[in-house]
């Protein structure tokens, strides 16, 4: 049934998809995700309004709403070597002088982190003219806040669409983020093998975490599997007809506190 004012809002969104999830007592009651192809990016804007005017379940008010955002315009700056008052002119060193873009920031507190992106301006206005009361994070901020001790050497992987999200953390401590856009399998293998040779570990002994929109029988993950010993999938219970590793990365989204 459409949401409740008591339900909260989880927007995933780049130019190439959106995701909408709504939780209702701290359970995933309702997923839908749009994909396009489109190169012209007011094309894509028009069709990111065009759902957000016309989806059912959007056409109530929500007790929460948050926003994710997949750009690929980001940096991690640590707390001891960030300035708020250079952080433009650190954006525009990183990014390059973006027109019609809007620089944020995220403050990964756990990591003592700071997350700078560049967010196009024309999708920004659209959302906060739908979702005035909406907080927005770039999508990399809800991997790292929560991600949990655990292994001393893994690498967290996310799958959105065309989009990999990969975190390596070793002994506890994070050591990079990457976003990998794959055109072939062998772009997944070829990244994940250089981060291992670039922390002087072996596929063997480095773990790997998985969840996000791929199937189990995919054959990414079957040639993954004959190179990296040890795979496994975050999962949460899901709606029926799903795999319940598809909503993880969503469900942590609407956890994330920054």
């Amino acid at each position: 049934m459409p949401s409740v004012q008591q339900d909260k809002l989880i927007l995933d969104i780049s130019f190439n998809h959106l995701g909408i999830a709504i939780i209702r007592d701290h359970q995933l009651v309702y997923l839908d995700l749009y994909t396009s192809q489109v190169a012209d990016e007011n094309a894509a804007l028009d069709d990111i309004s065009s759902i957000l005017a016309e989806h059912e379940w959007l056409q109530t008010s929500f007790e929460m709403v948050k926003v994710f955002y997949h750009t690929h315009s980001s940096i991690l700056v640590p707390d001891a070597l960030f300035n708020p008052d250079n952080s433009d002119v650190l954006s525009e060193w990183q990014f390059g002088d973006l027109v019609h873009t809007i620089s944020m920031k995220d403050s990964i507190a756990k990591e003592s982190l700071q997350l700078l992106y560049a967010v196009p301006e024309a999708l920004h206005h659209m959302l906060t003219a739908n979702f005035p009361k909406a907080k927005y994070f770039h999508a990399h901020s809800a991997l790292l806040m929560n991600e949990t001790e655990g292994e001393s050497s893994h690498i967290n992987i996310e799958v959105f669409p065309g989009e990999w999200t990969c975190s390596f953390w070793k002994n506890s401590k994070l050591q990079l983020v990457r976003s990998i856009l794959p055109e072939a399998a062998d772009d997944i293998c070829y990244t994940l093998l250089h981060i291992c040779n670039q922390f002087n570990l072996t596929p063997a002994e480095t773990k790997i975490s998985l969840a996000g929109l791929i199937d189990k029988d995919d054959p990414v993950i079957g040639l993954l599997s004959t190179l990296f010993n040890n795979i496994s999938w975050k999962e949460m219970e899901g709606i029926s007809n799903y795999p319940n590793h598809f909503f993880t990365p969503v469900f942590n989204q609407s956890l994330c506190e920054l």
